[in-house]
């Protein structure tokens, strides 16, 4: 099951984050969710149809995205709904399209 952006939300894949430091020290499960939870870069999977649209901002129609599926993006930490596909393992932030910080090259 996976969610469908709707509105103004759209949906983050977030990066994976790794089981073991540079070093070789493992990562224990719970420090793993922790980081999975407030991890800051991810791609974005999903846009909503309202997105990017602001009724004060749009006299001239509609305006254009300044990022689309498949940009990779910068989070905040604690923003947004963290969504766990226990199928595919992948996780995703659910979140308004204007909380995104910026794009990533």
């Amino acid at each position: 099951m996976k969610p469908v952006a709707i509105g103004c939300r759209v949906i983050i894949e977030l990066d994976v984050v790794e089981e073991k430091t540079a070093g070789g020290i493992i990562i224990t499960s719970q420090r793993k969710e922790s980081d999975e939870i407030t991890c800051t870069l991810g791609t974005v999977d999903q846009v909503g149809e309202f997105a990017f649209w602001n009724k004060y901002d749009c006299k001239e129609g509609w305006p254009t995205p300044w990022y689309i599926v498949g940009d990779r993006v910068l989070i905040p930490e604690h923003v947004g709904r963290f969504w766990k596909d226990e199928e595919t393992g992948k996780t995703y932030r659910i979140m308004n399209w204007d909380d995104v910080i910026s794009k990533v090259s």
